[in-house]
């Protein structure tokens, strides 16, 4: 549940310099990223500012996110802030401005079919990657508003695996994995799902801007939309969307089907403009043996949205797009993937068509990316590309990028190469080499990063052959409160995109699991996630601290016993499950107990006092609830070992009752106590019938004589034994 109020933790970076090229130096720019909890929501804050702007961005969100959906009225989510209006039929997603935002889609569903965005915040210094099976897709920098973008990438029928690898200033890389099925897992039959946004168009929640000229910055946006299961594997989407465009209200409306049949996703809207005029939207994917498929067609009939070109409107998009994996049996299988795009505008047409390569090791990776255009209004073909090689060696890691062109000039526009060398835990130098062949300039840079793990620092320098240099240093941290140590921590890593764990460890003494003040912590016990691999080790606080945990993913929090020093101390719980939030230091505390046990033999005892060993017999340990503590069976000679067992008072029972033998005794175990208790199994008399146990030992069951023998295949091989004695 979320709090009233819970500490945030808070990201900062602070860049200084001077450059050769600026007149008002030194040069300065900060951001700040925080995330906490307040007034039972999630509060998430970003602040960006320089020497000319302070602050120059501020973005700001409160949101209630469930990551399970149970019933129909669940709300998965719902913002208020700086929200985005997600993808509706012909329009991409937005970027963010004041609003509020309701949804009920299940968050583990896309509502993407062919195209998907990527959005987010960049810091100075920051660059990030864009991956998709594999294939690197483009690099980032940040814009002026500090942000970054990647517009419609496509997605296949099946699984697509995006990856997000952001680089710092400081070395840093941290990486981000989206999953994104496109398969035939839509709403069951009768299942609906909803998304309805209203904002205020490109206005941020708090503005530090000068006076906008966009004549509708500020007006009403608001957009809906629905999707529900009619049948087996086909749902009917729907909705709205209204905004101004040249201060003119525009109202769409969309209705639409998707569904599957034999492997093929189809999807068919319909969209209306009552200012305008009128589109169609066709999609289809498939996957035939390794290769996906994608075809997609717009039709638009004096349709007017945003990017429109009012004196030369679109009329046909056309795109088809092919992806698969080519020499998968040999050393280098190659990744590909092959896009192509056709536009008809009322008095022009384009052509687009793009290739990737790719091809990944355990060490190093290489991509080649080729795009060919041409647009009849300028009448020019280009094809242009760019070579980009990544490898580590050890403890160094090397970057090589071209950018290209073979038409209408064959050339290298630009070459850059760096290299990064750790040096210690703590310490890590840089170095890159970039060449614009087209302007005839040459750079070199230099960079150390120093990480004293409570913060990072960067000095870097750099000189160019047209006489530019600059001379910078920047520092990072990251700060949070433990709510277990109730204090403030500064760290040197990026903490508030995941969530965390804070676990105690402490000796129960009493096991009634609430801590009490004579009871210690428990140091060097190993706490580890069950999925993501992470883990952590208790302090002397008893306390261990998981960072880096993926947001809305389930994830199981569990002691690893075999870590604890003292062998008889036993956790009270074998782990606990959370839904991770980010900027969240979930608390958790797993109290151990010092356990007993019982060891012994179990026998069975005649009327004549003579004992015989009832091996692979069950044994049951029942608390005062009657609760099974502990169901064992015997070796093969007779012996039991009960193990790490709450100290306390239980019933030792053996025999199940209504059978040939049965057992029943109170017995008190006592930590860090073993107890010694043989058993001995007294026949009921008045039994007549003989039930068999099926023990594994017995292979075959033989009358001779009117008596029943058994025989084995381990301890038992070559001898026959009464079977009442086996039992």
């Amino acid at each position: 549940s979320y709090s009233l109020y819970r500490p945030p933790v808070i990201d900062f970076q602070s860049n200084f310099g001077w450059e050769s090229k600026e007149d008002d130096n030194p040069q300065q720019s900060y951001f700040v990223k925080a995330k906490g909890e307040l007034l039972k929501s999630g509060v998430s804050l970003y602040v960006t500012g320089d020497e000319d702007d302070n602050p120059d961005r501020v973005d700001i969100l409160a949101e209630r996110i469930n990551p399970e959906k149970k019933s129909l009225k669940d709300i998965t989510r719902i913002a208020l802030g700086d929200v985005r209006h997600q993808n509706f039929s012909v329009f991409n997603t937005t970027d963010t401005e004041r609003g509020i935002r309701i949804e009920s889609r299940n968050l583990g569903r896309t509502r993407d079919f062919d195209n998907t965005d990527f959005r987010g915040n960049l810091s100075e210094g920051w660059n990030v990657e864009l991956y998709r099976d594999n294939i690197l897709m483009g690099r980032k920098f940040p814009e002026d508003s500090g942000k970054f973008e990647f517009e419609e990438v496509p997605l296949f029928y099946g699984e697509n695996r995006f990856k997000l690898v952001y680089y710092g200033p400081f070395g840093e890389r941290r990486e981000e994995e989206r999953v994104i099925n496109i398969d035939s897992s839509m709403e069951k039959p009768g299942e609906v799902s909803y998304d309805f946004t209203l904002s205020q168009k490109e206005q941020d929640s708090i503005s530090f801007k000068d006076e906008i000229e966009d004549r509708d910055h500020g007006s009403m946006r608001f957009s809906s939309s629905f999707s529900s299961g009619i049948g087996n594997n086909l749902s009917l989407q729907g909705g709205m969307r209204s905004e101004e465009i040249e201060e003119t209200r525009h109202n769409y409306y969309t209705l639409g089907l998707t569904g599957s049949l034999s492997g093929v996703l189809v999807k068919n809207e319909v969209i209306l403009d009552d200012q305008s005029g009128k589109g169609l939207h066709l999609s289809a994917q498939a996957r035939v043996k390794d290769v996906n498929l994608r075809f997609k067609n717009i039709f638009y009939k004096d349709f007017i949205k945003d990017d429109t070109n009012t004196s030369d409107p679109e009329e046909i998009v056309s795109e088809a797009s092919l992806s698969g994996l080519a020499f998968k049996k040999s050393k280098y299988p190659v990744s590909w993937f092959l896009n192509e795009q056709y536009i008809s505008r009322e008095n022009s047409h384009s052509n687009r068509l793009s290739l990737r390569e790719g091809v990944t090791g355990s060490n190093y990776s290489i991509y080649n990316f080729n795009q060919w255009e041409n647009d009849s209004s300028v009448n020019k073909d280009q094809l242009t590309g760019y070579l980009y090689g990544y490898s580590r060696l050890d403890d160094l890691e090397i970057k090589t990028k071209a950018d290209y062109e073979v038409a209408p000039d064959t050339k290298i526009k630009k070459a850059e190469i760096s290299g990064r060398k750790t040096i210690n835990e703590k310490l890590s130098s840089e170095v890159k080499l970039e060449n614009d062949f087209e302007e005839n300039i040459a750079k070199i840079s230099g960079s150390l990063g120093y990480d004293t793990g409570k913060f990072k620092i960067s000095p870097k320098i750099g000189a160019g052959t047209d006489g530019e240099w600059e001379v910078s240093t920047g520092v990072g941290l990251s700060i949070g409160k433990d709510p277990h140590l109730e204090k403030y921590d500064s760290d040197s890593s990026v903490r508030s995109p995941y969530g965390e764990v804070s676990a105690y460890v402490y000796e129960d003494k009493n096991n009634n699991r609430i801590k009490d003040d004579n009871e210690e912590p428990v140091p060097g016990v190993r706490i580890e996630t069950t999925g993501l691999g992470l883990s952590a080790v208790t302090d002397e606080n008893g306390v261990a601290l998981i960072k880096g945990l993926q947001p809305y993913i389930k994830q199981g929090i569990r002691p690893d016993e075999s870590s604890v020093e003292d062998p008889l101390l036993v956790s009270s719980t074998p782990g606990r499950s959370i839904y991770p939030r980010p900027g969240r230091i979930e608390k958790i505390d797993f109290p151990f107990y010092k356990s007993g046990e019982i060891t012994g033999r179990i026998m069975s005892l005649n009327e004549n006092g003579e004992k015989k060993i009832l091996p692979y017999e069950k044994i049951s340990l029942v608390s005062d609830n009657g609760k099974i503590q502990k169901e064992i069976r015997s070796e093969f000679d007779g012996y039991f070992s009960m193990e790490r067992i709450p100290a306390g008072k239980y019933i030792l029972k053996a025999g199940s009752g209504n059978d040939f033998y049965d057992f029943e005794e109170e017995v008190k175990v006592l930590p860090s106590g073993s107890d010694e208790k043989d058993i001995f199994i007294v026949k009921k008399e008045d039994e007549k019938e003989l039930i068999i146990n099926k023990s594994p030992q017995i292979t075959r069951l033989v009358f001779e004589n009117k008596n029943l023998y058994g025989f084995g295949n381990n301890n038992f091989t070559g001898t026959k034994i009464p079977v009442d004695s086996i039992l």
